[in-house]
């Protein structure tokens, strides 16, 4: 695992949470999430009794018997592993398996979960949702020293849309650590690019959507294309450097190209206006820039072209 600070690239963690109806799923997530670039990708392991002290029924529980499997395929495919538990028994048990551990806003409060985390040699994100900046100063002073602390800036509201990235800036003024954000908005650059650029966030934190609008928490992750996007963006891929994700369409199939206008016969000779032009593919190509264009003009098809079809350099 890399090191967390100001003077590093912003880390990023993919928080997968309950979009997942399968272990196939979750192994999918965790490859989706590295090739999106993600530093991390994160799930939840909870139970009825975790949650609320005694047994019963709880809908979407990750089973324990997966964590191996799934810290596994993490380390091999090139990307951090976090779980967020809700007890010390659980945190405890996901210690050999995670390379960093996150405590949700729900718990910052835990005694017993804060106390065996200062006990850890690992990095400890723990979210301030729902806290004033008098109980997120306690968490500081609870953990530190002893834990290598990053607190995320959060608002617990799924989605939220009166994030206030200044408060990053604030809390670290206030408790001298590092301060992320665990962000539930569907912003895709201005509150993260802010965060981050401007208030000097180490790191945030995104839930993420892989499979479709049904997904359990759909309605506050990005989807594959935004994470790809808001990725690029952190890291600073200028205008013009790449296409983003969401552009594919643009870029492979409306954005105009050397189209031919009619059936091109080999040794055939190409004339602007005639029998080629510039217009929009049908279906997704890979074709020549306008530059080329006028390089065509007068030469010999070399190959059949049909109407309808990019055509092929010369």
């Amino acid at each position: 695992m890399r090191k967390i600070g100001q003077d590093q690239p912003i880390y990023i963690i993919a928080e997968v949470g309950s979009n997942w109806e399968s272990l196939d799923d979750c192994e999918q997530a965790i490859d989706q999430a590295k090739a999106c670039g993600a530093d991390a990708v994160k799930f939840q392991l909870f139970t009825h009794e975790s949650l609320y002290g005694f047994p019963g029924e709880k809908d979407h529980c990750l089973p324990v018997r997966w964590i191996s499997n799934l810290s596994a395929r993490a380390k091999s495919a090139g990307i951090d592993f976090l779980c967020t538990a809700f007890s010390e028994e659980d945190y405890r048990f996901l210690d050999p398996f995670v390379d960093a551990h996150k405590v949700a806003s729900s718990n910052n409060n835990h005694a017993p979960i804060l106390k065996y985390l200062k006990t850890v040699k690992k990095p400890v994100f723990v979210s301030t949702g729902g806290s004033t900046m008098a109980q997120i100063e306690s968490i500081s002073t609870d953990m530190i020293p002893g834990a290598d602390l990053i607190l995320l800036y959060c608002v617990a509201e799924y989605p939220t849309t009166i994030i206030d990235p200044r408060q990053v800036a604030k809390i670290r003024s206030q408790c001298g650590v590092r301060v992320g954000i665990s962000d539930h908005s569907k912003e895709v650059f201005s509150v993260p690019i802010t965060a981050h650029r401007i208030y000097g966030a180490v790191a945030i934190e995104k839930h993420v959507n892989f499979f479709g609008p049904d997904s359990i928490e759909a309605g506050h992750s990005l989807s594959t294309g935004e994470l790809m996007s808001m990725v690029s963006a952190l890291r600073g891929d200028e205008v013009g450097s790449k296409i983003f994700h969401s552009e594919l369409d643009m870029h492979q199939q409306h954005k105009c190209r050397i189209m031919a206008t009619k059936d091109i016969e080999i040794g055939e000779r190409y004339a602007y206006g005639k029998n080629y032009g510039f217009f929009r593919s049908k279906v997704p190509v890979t074709a020549m820039a306008p530059a080329m264009a006028l390089l065509l003009q007068g030469c010999r098809a070399t190959s059949i072209v049909k109407q309808g079809d990019p055509v092929p350099k010369p």
